[in-house]
């Protein structure tokens, strides 16, 4: 839509980096307040070098989201057929299925 023209692409090509940054955190702030799909983790609090805070998606989430997963595993196929065709054998080996 900016590449058309749509939205006024220099005013959303030029922001200076703080702005950015700025917009970035809102919008995430924004997503834990409004939904609680994501949480703040603080990982090695008081370690200089390592200290840092990371998204994580929150527990519940994560739950509901592994039991879906194994629910759908059972309707999910080992194997499937192949669509490509197979490459020509011209010698003993380099042939068949890629």
């Amino acid at each position: 839509m900016i590449g058309r023209g749509l939205l006024g692409g220099e005013a959303w090509c030029c922001w200076a980096k703080e702005t950015t940054m700025h917009v970035g955190i809102r919008l995430i702030e924004m997503l834990i307040e409004s939904t609680g799909l994501v949480e703040l983790q603080r990982h090695n609090a008081g370690n200089a070098g390592s200290d840092h805070e990371a998204l994580q998606l929150a527990q519940e989430y994560v739950d509901v989201l592994a039991k879906r997963a194994g629910a759908l595993a059972g309707i999910s196929p080992m194997f499937q057929p192949c669509v490509v065709p197979p490459k020509p054998w011209v010698a003993i080996t380099g042939g068949g299925y890629w």
